[in-house]
């Protein structure tokens, strides 16, 4: 977004945030004109992954684990783990994980926003799963510091962007698709 509001100076951008059903919702009921989630099939729409996202284990810069680097499962089974709301794809994904590894996590919260998580981990007031892309920052920052779950698989998940197929997409939207065609290496269809 930043890269196409240098690029279009004179382009107004509305961002909305939602769950991935409630970003599809907004793309059919034309609130938006393209979302971004998980990958959501819809016969109106069309879907195009983009990448793949990993979710890390962060710690507070002050947790024990922050310095060693790495942690077992066993050692996570005392821990306080934010999770992110019942209604998150993320969420699924993350107690998934623990279940394949044997684990109950003790959950001491759970929070509808990456950033309230984040401030909450600064915090020291728990660890999270969280997408490495939206903890980069924390981490060159030092306030945050990625922690390996020995034993465990990374846990991936597909970002997809997804618009409307019977809509023509000209203007500032085609600008946007060869845009983002660009940084992901693909030709993005209209």
């Amino acid at each position: 977004l930043k890269v196409f509001c240098e690029r279009h100076e004179g382009v107004d951008v509305l961002v909305r945030t939602g769950h991935s059903d409630e970003v599809l919702q907004m793309v059919l009921d034309d609130d938006v004109q393209v979302g971004f989630s998980r990958p959501v099939n819809h016969p109106d729409v069309r879907t195009i992954v983009l990448y793949e996202d990993t979710l890390v284990l962060v710690v507070a810069a002050s947790h024990r684990y922050a310095k060693r680097g790495t942690v077992t499962v066993e050692e996570l089974q005392d821990e306080s783990l934010i999770l992110f709301d019942r209604d998150s794809g993320y969420y699924g994904l993350i107690l998934g994980l623990f279940r394949d590894l044997g684990v109950v996590p003790h959950q001491q919260m759970q929070l509808d926003s990456i950033e309230a998580t984040k401030k909450m981990i600064e915090s020291n007031l728990g660890i999270a799963l969280l997408p490495e892309v939206a903890v980069d920052r924390e981490m060159k920052l030092g306030t945050l510091h990625k922690v390996h779950i020995q034993s465990a698989a990374p846990v991936k998940r597909a970002i997809a962007i997804m618009y409307r197929r019977s809509k023509p997409q000209s203007g500032p939207m085609a600008a946007f698709l060869d845009l983002l065609g660009q940084m992901y290496g693909m030709k993005l269809p209209r």
